[in-house]
């Protein structure tokens, strides 16, 4: 009987792929074990560093923002910011992580800063009941959800001004 030897992880087997040495129906050694237990460790040991790599470095956006670090962004592109309660409206004012109204010329952003998304919801439905009757029609056009910042304008804006306003959302 002719027997199909092929190199296979430092050892040979038969044509039915049992190493040479070892009865057909025999445990492994406790060796041949080890041997396979390490090579599937070696292999899943890289694969988790890299997760948790990425958990902890991969995740640069914040998970909450805040207007303290917004506000700083958008004086930097030209916006006049104020974090002041009596200027910012009263649902901004009362917004758990603060709130922040924007000013370029020809519109005005107001931001208010919830602590989570859940926030948010609640701070967009009092923006809807303390909007005035000529915003209410149009409110869905100049008002965004971002995670737990709510912002309302009070001209739809561009999509370029958007972008620029979404991008200076810190946490």
């Amino acid at each position: 009987m002719a027997r199909h030897v092929e190199a296979r992880d430092n050892y040979t087997t038969d044509r039915h792929g049992v190493p040479h040495g070892v009865e057909v129906g025999a445990k492994p050694s406790l060796t041949a074990r080890r041997g396979t237990v390490a090579r599937g460790v070696q292999r899943v040991v890289p694969l988790i560093l890299m997760l948790c790599f990425l958990a902890a470095c991969g995740g640069s956006e914040p998970s909450a923002y805040k207007a303290p670090s917004s506000a700083k962004c958008l004086r930097k592109l030209g916006y006049r910011v104020t974090t002041v309660d009596q200027q910012v409206g009263v649902v901004a004012a009362a917004a758990p992580n603060g709130g922040l109204r924007a000013f370029e010329p020809g519109n005005t952003v107001t931001i208010a800063f919830g602590q989570n998304s859940d926030d948010a919801l609640q701070i967009e439905g009092a923006f809807r009941r303390f909007a005035p009757k000529k915003l209410k029609p149009n409110i869905d056009d100049v008002m965004r959800v971002q995670k737990n910042a709510v912002l309302l304008w009070t001209v739809t804006p561009p999509v370029d001004e958007m972008d620029k306003v979404f991008g200076c959302l810190k946490g």
